[in-house]
């Protein structure tokens, strides 16, 4: 294997991640929330559900910031707080899908329809391929940030 293939590839990961935060700062912006704030509509869209707790450890926002993170986020019409039915002292944190499906997925639609594009002129195999790399740079990555966070 070409180290010089290596090293492109490398790079091409880098301008992606720089990309990614440029995109978030862009459609925060437009949206009048904070980045964070996006990434934590990505963290609920995922998971369904979370608690402030979870928020806090998957965005890394301390929790007194992740409290007026949802704040915003409530008062913009993008999540609501829900009592836990089990435990009325909990608060799941939900996303506003109706919101988020008119405010936020517009903005990425040109982004996800070129891409979805690009995709359609790759082979089942080819496909195959891609999805397993991603799944192991996102393995890497999930690793290292754990690292990183039981380091502090």
């Amino acid at each position: 294997m070409s180290r010089n293939k290596i090293e492109q590839i490398g790079e091409r990961l880098k301008e992606q991640s720089t990309h990614a935060v440029r995109r978030s700062n862009l459609i925060a912006a437009q949206l009048k929330i904070n980045p964070t704030d996006l990434e934590a509509l990505e963290v609920l869209l995922r998971n369904g559900k979370a608690t402030a707790g979870t928020l806090s450890s998957e965005t890394g926002i301390s929790g007194g910031a992740v409290t007026k993170m949802i704040d915003r986020l409530e008062k913009a019409d993008f999540v609501k707080r829900v009592l836990d039915k089990s435990d009325r002292r909990k608060v799941i944190i939900e996303p506003n899908l109706n919101t988020i499906q008119q405010r936020v997925f517009p903005l990425y639609a040109p982004l996800i329809a070129a891409t979805t594009e690009l995709f359609k002129t790759y082979s089942d195999q080819e496909l195959d391929i891609i999805n397993g790399f991603m799944e192991k740079i996102l393995q890497i990555s999930s690793d290292d940030l754990n690292q990183m966070t039981s380091d502090l």
